[in-house]
């Protein structure tokens, strides 16, 4: 029997369920039972299983509630019952289960989730798939513990404000599991979503953060708890270490980031460690890389000065002394999303014992951590971006039949300008020259015009977003702007 009761709680509804359950047993009478029967003492007469006599469970719209226990002792039944009575409430919006989670085997990760790129990355990096090639796999090309991750992501984007999961992470490994328990909650609150999992595994409470815990014995016995849990982080992160690294570290982890390639002029790398594995690297590299940058023109006014008094010789001492540029944050795979990429850009930054750090990143766009790790942002828009802008539109107006939503994908681009020929490559020559009205500088002396396939291609993709510009001021040095 089970009864729902509505009561009043600080002003928001609390619903209290009253739970009596059992089941009649009985077994055929064969030879191999009556033997056992024999041998221990067993009545073979049908027996009344209790399962919940008297349970009192009281559920709130925004809870996380716990269910664990022994395999076998009710907890698949109580959620059962539990997703059967919030259905009936309006004010928990809806509830989805573990069971109702279906998704198309061609379905691409990155279309399946969210009204857009941004919040698509977001729901994937809340289950724990925050790896950019993901993102771009179908559904029936992700390994079994990927696909669990992924029907995760899509109970969060369902209509449904309650998702209640049976199981919940039994099919990943005990570290994924607490990182995915992390991330979902995390996802889940922000939302203002109530979760209900249950799970024979008792290793999610840290992290999982539960405001119920049920803790089902064999039997009727069950243990009903609101544990206070005053961690805002992942368990996992105290488990981790930042120290000095060394190239090696950062070639181990490259084949993980989106940009190919060693960054020139490195200065400064440092690792995460969890025990023995190696779970992050950070790459410092000379500002010299890049002299003349508008983001810092705008947050350092005095190098536009030392710039356009003393020229470019002095401007590259200054910097050469004075700023570090953050060139690469990796993050291995299994350890995105808990703030580890935010950690070792804080911690370290203060260790290069330089007075400026500076951040350029595309990425930033979707994951603001470098914001999360104390850096400013800066925010400006220049001409190149407007003269980018045109070119894309113009390009669009004079050959209409060029896909622009794939316009930035190189094996597309290639095909598409390879593919023309005579008049009309000549024609989109002089509609890029048309637009491409770049001034010389010291370091550009001149203007050439574009002619060629190669450089058609090179100067279309460079149109691609622009990236974002950071500064951190340590505030325990003063630059050296004048020596």
């Amino acid at each position: 029997m089970v009864r729902l009761i509505l009561l009043p709680l600080r002003g928001h509804p609390k619903i209290l369920v009253r739970i009596d359950r059992s089941f009649k047993s009985s077994v055929p009478i064969t030879r191999r039972v009556a033997e056992v029967s024999q041998a221990f003492g067993i009545d073979l007469d049908e027996k009344q299983q209790v399962v919940y006599r008297g349970l009192r469970l009281d559920i709130n719209p925004g809870d996380v509630v716990y269910i664990t226990g022994e395999s076998g002792s009710g907890k698949s039944v109580l959620l059962r019952e539990i997703a059967r009575i919030l259905q009936r409430r309006r004010e928990f919006g809806g509830v989805i289960t573990s069971d109702e989670l279906e998704v198309d085997d061609d379905e691409v990760v990155v279309e399946g989730v969210g009204r857009d790129t941004s919040e698509a990355i977001e729901i994937l990096n809340s289950v724990g798939l925050g790896e950019a090639f993901l993102f771009l796999k179908r559904y029936r090309e992700l390994s079994d513990g990927q696909k669990y991750r992924y029907k995760l992501a899509k109970a969060l984007w369902s209509s449904k404000k309650t998702i209640v999961m049976d199981e919940f992470c039994s099919t990943l490994d005990r570290e994924a599991a607490r990182i995915v328990a992390y991330l979902f909650q995390k996802y889940a609150r922000r939302n203002g979503m109530t979760l209900i999992v249950a799970t024979t595994h008792r290793d999610l409470l840290e992290d999982l953060k539960p405001t119920v815990l049920v803790d089902k014995k064999l039997g009727a016995e069950v243990n009903i708890t609101r544990p206070s849990i005053n961690s805002e982080e992942c368990s996992i992160m105290r488990e981790i270490v930042i120290e000095p690294g060394y190239v090696s570290d950062y070639e181990a982890l490259a084949q993980f980031h989106y940009r190919a390639g060693r960054p020139p002029a490195i200065k400064a790398i440092y690792r995460a460690v969890r025990r023995d594995e190696l779970c992050g690297v950070i790459v410092y590299v000379s500002a010299i890389t890049h002299p003349l940058l508008r983001g810092r023109h705008i947050a350092l006014p005095r190098l536009l000065e030392i710039y356009r008094s003393r020229g470019l010789k002095a401007l590259l001492q200054v910097l050469k002394r004075n700023v570090l540029r953050i060139a690469r944050v990796i993050v291995y795979p299994k350890y995105r999303g808990i703030g580890l990429g935010a950690r070792l850009v804080r911690e370290t930054m203060p260790l290069t014992g330089y007075p400026v750090i500076e951040a350029l990143a595309v990425m930033a766009r979707f994951n603001p951590f470098f914001e999360h790790a104390g850096l400013t942002r800066i925010n400006y828009e220049t001409s190149l971006d407007e003269q980018n802008r045109k070119l894309i539109s113009k390009i669009q107006e004079v050959f209409p039949d060029i896909e622009v939503t794939l316009i930035h994908e190189p094996a597309y681009l290639y095909r598409y300008i390879n593919n023309l020929r005579g008049k009309k490559l000549r024609k989109l020559a002089s509609t890029i020259n048309s637009i491409i009205k770049h001034a010389p500088t010291m370091l550009r002396k001149r203007k050439r015009k574009i002619r060629t396939r190669r450089e058609i291609i090179k100067t279309i993709l460079s149109t691609r977003m622009s990236p974002i510009y950071y500064v951190w001021c340590n505030p325990e040095l003063k630059p050296d702007w004048d020596n």
